[in-house]
């Protein structure tokens, strides 16, 4: 079930769609779930990782669509020309950054930080976002 719920919100980035929680806060779903989730529940885990020290590690899955995106502070369309791919490329480029803040934040805490991409996977996502990858 969190695999399914996991991959319909990076489905709704891929496919150019905007949504937004439900939590009270004004956030774009793609945005809360993969930079936002991932940084709450890597914080409020931190003092069992530093308990769990030096065989705790956080992984944090990005992608390599990071690539076509530098870092932005607009991480919500703010200004209102939303793009899913574009949104989807941000959020994971945020993930890896986060990713070497943390390892900076917790260097003398124990706990190994990474950030890694799994490959590409021939989807009709990637087809769309990166057209010419699915030709080669």
């Amino acid at each position: 079930m969190f695999i399914q719920k996991a991959w319909r919100s990076a489905a709704f980035g891929l496919y150019g769609f905007t949504q937004f929680t439900k939590s009270g806060f004004l956030l774009e779903l793609n945005f809360a779930v993969n930079v936002a989730a991932t940084y709450t529940l890597t914080e409020l885990v931190m003092p069992l990782l530093e308990k769990a020290a030096p065989d705790a590690r956080v992984i944090t899955v990005s992608s390599g669509g990071m690539y076509t995106e530098p870092l932005n502070k607009d991480l919500q369309f703010n200004d209102g020309n939303f793009d899913g791919t574009q949104q989807y490329a941000r959020n994971k480029r945020v993930q890896v950054a986060l990713t070497e803040w943390w390892s900076e934040k917790y260097r003398d805490k124990g706990v190994g930080f990474y950030s890694m991409h799994p490959g590409w996977a021939d989807t009709p996502g990637v087809a769309k976002s990166l057209p010419g990858l699915s030709e080669k």
